[in-house]
């Protein structure tokens, strides 16, 4: 790891360049991914806790990383994410906003994921135009000279092992409950996501900067990290829209879901290829009241994706926004 070529300083600061989603880009996303109002519709989304029309917090992620894997291809380097100690979405990112992102690089650490591949630790900060941060996150990246074929040893690699659950899990009746009603522990299936040729060569072509893992030149064609989390949002929009429908038909309030603030602990534990169904699921984990919000709670959620053999391909833990019971009830009044 000597080569001139690899050198990383500790410290060091990348201007990664700049990013403009446009209002297509947001809604197409948005349509495949997270079909949720405020990335949907103008109108709709006035109404709600975003103000207007806005990006999905994966996909201003999937942006930002296709800027840092232009800058490391510049760099001569090959970089996969293999987690996220936290990623925060600070404001909402409108349509035609130009975001931009720097890095800083940490220093090198040590793991059992290959000798010739090392680990660093990143901060990315992200702003628009108006100077006004609107993501910052904590990764870990894995990263080789780009011309080395440094194969690795995935489960042996520390940097992608999960959290434990800290609550204990418990199959739930269904997740679509008021904040008031989650119990920590409730655990709901969201169903499968089939991630086949199209749908992932589709998706590198589209959002992401790296055709190739990191792990090999010559490796068979995997799903991106950001296509594996963006598809546990696909599946949990369509398990709240099949389950709210069918409160409404019998004449039950419908809980609103709200955007999320953030995700923590985020960890991409092995490849997902060509032919793999993933099953994802998500439970409670905590609930957190909110001083300035009284309509609304923040719940810690997990998160977990798991393939057919069991093994946990994806797991991580995203905050978001649920509705009060008490809301509810004063609309209706």
């Amino acid at each position: 790891m000597s080569n001139p070529e690899w050198a990383i300083g500790a410290g060091e600061r990348v201007n990664l360049g700049t990013i403009v989603l446009g209002r297509g880009d947001i809604i197409a996303f948005a349509t495949e991914f997270d079909a949720q109002p405020f990335h949907l519709d103008e109108s709709a989304a006035e109404t709600t806790l975003l103000g207007g029309l806005a990006a999905s917090g994966w996909h201003t992620c999937t942006a930002v990383m296709s800027l840092l894997q232009r800058a490391a291809s510049e760099r001569g380097l090959a970089l996969e994410p293999a987690g996220a100690e936290e990623i925060l979405w600070l404001r909402p990112v409108r349509p035609d906003d130009a975001l931009t992102a720097t890095l800083v690089w940490g220093p090198r650490g040590c793991h059992a994921c290959s000798e010739r591949v090392g680990s660093f630790p990143i901060a990315i900060e992200t702003i628009n135009q108006g100077g006004d941060p609107v993501m910052r996150c904590r990764m870990d990246c894995l990263v080789r000279q780009a011309h080395v074929d440094a194969p690795l040893r995935v489960g042996d690699c520390p940097i992608r092992r999960a959290r434990p659950a800290r609550a204990s899990r418990r199959a739930g009746d269904h997740g679509i409950k008021f904040f008031e009603d989650v119990a920590p522990g409730d655990e709901i299936d969201l169903g499968d996501y089939a991630f086949d040729r199209e749908r992932i060569r589709s998706f590198r072509a589209t959002y992401d900067g790296a055709p190739i893992a990191v792990s090999s030149r010559n490796e068979a064609l995997t799903a991106s990290v950001w296509h594996v989390t963006a598809a546990w949002m696909h599946c949990i929009v369509r398990y709240y829209a099949h389950h709210a429908l069918q409160l409404s038909q019998r004449g039950r309030p419908v809980p609103i879901l709200g955007p999320a603030a953030g995700v923590k602990h985020l960890r991409w534990h092995r490849p997902v290829g060509p032919g793999e169904t993933i099953s994802y699921r998500a439970w409670a984990e905590r609930k957190i009241e909110i001083a300035s919000h009284e309509d609304w709670g923040l719940l810690v959620v997990g998160a977990e994706g798991v393939n057919a053999n069991g093994d946990p391909v994806v797991s991580f833990y995203p905050q978001m926004l649920l509705e009060r019971a008490a809301r509810a009830r004063r609309k209706v009044g």
